[in-house]
């Protein structure tokens, strides 16, 4: 192999010697690597191998450029790689995962590793295509090592995350046990390949030995799944959401029927103009609060549901959350159904009543809405409506204002007839002027006797 540098001949024409024929070399980019000068490729470029460099104890990439040698050595770099990727691919096509992007990202890192001791040995020149041509290589037995330091870095872990992770289970730490739980089970989905890559790259059947009591990635997975299927999300206090102005929906979150604490929850509304988020206490009580005004909607309901938040969750842990094993979380959902209870108040003037006698009915709520007033005697007689009438249609009712239907102001009178005995008067409060929803209902009763006359006077 010749080497030359490139410098500006002044002369035109070729340069030759009786010895040796020199090829001509237009001007280019400065050349940093060794080229050979020879019209005929080298048999590496044919692909038939490198005399110095043989299979046996080295990976070779060849590559190409038309602009320079960095060029051709970088494509050279890269072929090597590409070749170390399908190694690696191909020992991964069995491998028992759903999860794509863990896969790719295995075969980018141990590819990287596996590259820093990669060097340009050989380079050629080829004058009629004007193409340059690198030679790339890396020793198998410094891949080998690179490896193995991998798989012995691989099983310390692994090991300490099985063991930090008992430690948190036991000391019922069960979500942070998880997070552990499924580190070791990502880092330990790394040996397998690493083996099989160690395997492929080295000549000889021989593997590294690897101690049986390794914790493997189906023992960390089976930890990940006990834990994922034994979390369970119940409501509390179901009926009992409004106090006054304020709705509070609780939760409990338990494991294996015990307190489970530090389960991240999320409560939102149907639209979700209502969100909030809990953490789960040392009871497994997750709560919040709010106003009654941002969750009701116009026909005085709410609908809340409380789902375990996984955004939130996720954050704990290093690697992203597998579906397969945390898609059951998704579904512990609970949903809170609830109407508001009003303010709904109906009373009569008196408890007992004569016949003839007026009765006044005073009624007030705490929401508008249109209001109709019936009766029924005792016995089989039939319902009656005694408000609205046809003296008074208008039976709209304002909210937090007090009526007395029958009495001052109006111009009818509820007078009462036979027969005596015991009347049922019931008032009904609807939303809507076609009487179709309810908010509210109350029934009173009152006793219903002959007419008392005043005690006779003598002398009057």
């Amino acid at each position: 192999m010749h080497y030359i540098m490139l410098y500006l001949i002044m002369l035109s024409g070729c340069v030759t010697t009786g010895a040796t024929e020199v090829v001509p070399i237009q001007l280019g980019p400065t050349v940093i690597q060794p080229i050979q000068n020879s019209l005929k490729p080298p048999g590496w470029v044919l692909g038939r191998g490198h005399k110095q460099y043989t299979h046996t104890q080295y990976l070779v990439g060849v590559g190409f450029s038309q602009e320079n040698t960095v060029s051709a050595s970088e494509t050279a770099r890269a072929e090597l790689a590409k070749n170390i990727r399908f190694k690696i691919a191909s020992v991964m096509k069995d491998y028992n995962s759903n999860d794509g992007s863990f896969v790719e990202s295995f075969i980018q890192t141990e590819t990287d590793a596996l590259l820093e001791g990669v060097q340009i040995k050989d380079g050629w020149y080829d004058p009629a295509k004007k193409v340059y041509y690198s030679f790339a290589v890396v020793k198998r037995k410094d891949v080998l090592a690179t490896i193995q330091d991998r798989i012995d870095s691989v099983i310390a872990m692994i090991s300490l995350t099985m063991n930090q992770a008992d430690t948190f289970y036991d000391n019922n730490e069960i979500l942070k046990s998880l997070v552990y739980y499924y580190d070791g089970y990502n880092e330990s989905s790394k040996l397998l390949p690493l083996l099989r890559t160690y395997k492929s790259v080295n000549l000889f059947p021989e593997v590294p030995p690897v101690a049986t009591d390794i914790p493997s990635a189906i023992a960390f997975k089976k930890k990940v799944q006990s834990i994922i299927s034994s979390i369970e999300v119940e409501k509390v206090k179901d009926n009992h959401i409004f106090d006054g102005n304020e709705a509070s929906f609780v939760v409990k979150i338990t494991y294996n029927n015990k307190a489970l604490k530090n389960l991240p929850i999320k409560f939102h509304g149907n639209s979700y103009s209502f969100i909030s988020r809990a953490i789960s206490n040392d009871d497994g009580i997750c709560k919040v609060k709010t106003s009654s005004s941002n969750i009701l909607d116009g026909n005085n309901f709410v609908v809340v549901n409380a789902e375990v938040d996984l955004h939130s969750l996720s954050r704990r842990f290093n690697h992203r959350l597998r579906k397969d094993l945390f898609g059951r979380l998704e579904t512990l959902d609970v949903t809170f159904k609830k109407f508001k209870d009003i303010k709904f108040t109906f009373e009569v003037d008196k408890a007992t009543v004569g016949l003839g006698d007026n009765v006044v009915f005073f009624v007030e709520s705490d929401v508008s809405g249109y209001l109709v007033i019936t009766t029924r005697k005792h016995g089989k007689h039939l319902e009656k409506k005694l408000f609205p009438n046809y003296l008074m249609r208008d039976n709209y009712m304002e909210k937090h204002k007090v009526y007395n239907i029958g009495g001052v102001g109006y111009e009818f009178k509820f007078l009462v007839q036979k027969p005596v005995g015991r009347e049922f008067v019931t008032a009904t409060l609807y939303k809507d002027q076609e009487l179709t929803h309810v908010l509210g209902e109350t029934t009173i009763t009152y006793n219903i006797v002959e007419t008392i006359l005043p005690p006779f006077v003598k002398g009057e």
